[in-house]
């Protein structure tokens, strides 16, 4: 029992010496008092000390109007157990003195984190050693002219310095960017195409895989759009009633439809982006009967239509590779669908089968038109300047 009893009273003192060392003091949590001094005796003939931590932490994640902003953080705190001040010297003077010195970490902090937004990440550990060399040079100032807070002149014209210096010092909670005018973006997922006309006389409605990436200048937007599916046809498409590879009903198609198009933005923000766009493209149906032979039509064809990104995660990360203005990343994963129209002009159908080597033959219906419809999941991306 009397085992258990010490055991359980060693495990308590221990529990308390570690939270005793965990426990820090930030500046959020208002001005020092001599309770976050955990020591009274003097060392190396000095009235207190006071030790601080000063560090680049991971990055930190804020949204704001809908945009995450993934901003690098500089974090700074007093550590009480490591910290002590002499009881016999415990004045108003002194505990003024050491908020001074705070106050100057908290100062260096905020730069720090303000500065290393707009640089290359691998910049950042400089950009540290510097700030700390500063500080260190500046809290030396301190204790030489205020003679470690007993010269009350001097302290109160630090107390000065270091107070226009905080207020003139933005803490980085302001989250904003700039992007830069250029962008790119890249999206994959289906596609129907509605055949319509006389068109749909002799195709069906198919549906396929669409795959689009484009190129975005502020407003304007170039896009490339890729669709392979599958189709069938409804009637003898090619007319040759004597050959054993006759294309008639229900055979199957692949579908192989290349646009290129320009569009402009009408609504563009941190949710949603709105565009019509028109272009020209290729249109084609293709099928292989057997080995060594094959049938095909294609025409080219004007279209337009509709774009529409739903922006899903809107994310602004501050960190690059390259030393330039815009050094940061900002990028979005967006649903995105776009509605056009084609219009089709079918004039003749190529065929290669053995006996019928090139064979050209007329369409018996060659005008229509199309109705597109794509659901995709793209990413849009940028870089961007952190404001």
């Amino acid at each position: 029992m009397k085992k258990f009893l010490l055991f359980s009273i060693l495990c308590i003192a221990l529990s308390n010496v570690v939270s005793a060392q965990n426990y820090v003091h930030t500046w959020n949590m208002g001005p020092l008092t001599w309770n976050d001094f955990s020591h009274n005796s003097a060392v190396d003939g000095h009235c207190s000390y006071l030790e601080y931590y000063f560090q680049i932490d991971d990055e930190q994640y804020h949204e704001v109007d809908g945009v995450t902003y993934a901003k690098p953080h500089v974090s700074a705190h007093m550590a009480p157990f490591y910290s002590w001040a002499d009881t016999n010297y415990r004045t108003p003077e002194l505990l003024r003195y050491n908020q001074c010195i705070f106050a100057l970490v908290e100062i260096y902090r905020r730069q720090l984190e303000n500065d290393i937004q707009n640089v290359p990440f691998y910049d950042r550990q400089q950009l540290f050693d510097r700030s700390m060399r500063r500080l260190e040079e500046d809290i030396h100032r301190v204790h030489q002219d205020t003679r470690e807070g007993t010269d009350t002149a001097e302290l109160c014209r630090w107390e000065q310095t270091v107070q226009t210096r905080l207020d003139s010092t933005n803490d980085s909670k302001q989250y904003g960017f700039v992007d830069a005018p250029y962008r790119w973006d890249f999206s994959i997922g289906m596609s129907y195409q509605a055949v319509c006309g006389q068109l749909g006389d002799v195709f069906r409605n198919g549906l396929g895989m669409s795959m689009n990436f484009g190129i975005g200048f502020k407003r304007f937007f170039w896009n490339n759009s890729m669709v392979i599916g599958g189709s069938r046809c409804r009637t003898n498409l090619y007319n040759i009633k004597d050959s054993i590879n006759d294309l008639y009903p229900n055979d199957e198609l692949v579908v192989l439809n290349l646009y290129t198009s320009l569009g402009y933005s009408v609504i563009d923000n941190n949710r949603m982006r709105l565009a019509p766009f028109a272009g020209y493209g290729l249109m084609g149906y293709y099928f292989t009967p057997d080995e060594g032979s094959s049938m095909g039509t294609g025409n080219g064809c004007w279209h337009f239509g509709i774009d529409y990104n739903h922006y899903i995660h809107n994310q602004v990360h501050s960190w690059n590779f390259s030393p330039d203005y815009y050094n940061g990343d900002h990028s979005t994963l967006n649903l995105n669908v776009r509605l056009y129209a084609t219009y089709n002009h079918f004039r003749k159908a190529t065929l290669d089968l053995e006996g019928l080597q090139n064979h050209v033959t007329d369409l018996s219906h060659p005008t229509g038109f199309t109705i597109n419809l794509q659901v995709a999941i793209g990413l849009t991306s940028g870089r961007t300047h952190c404001k």
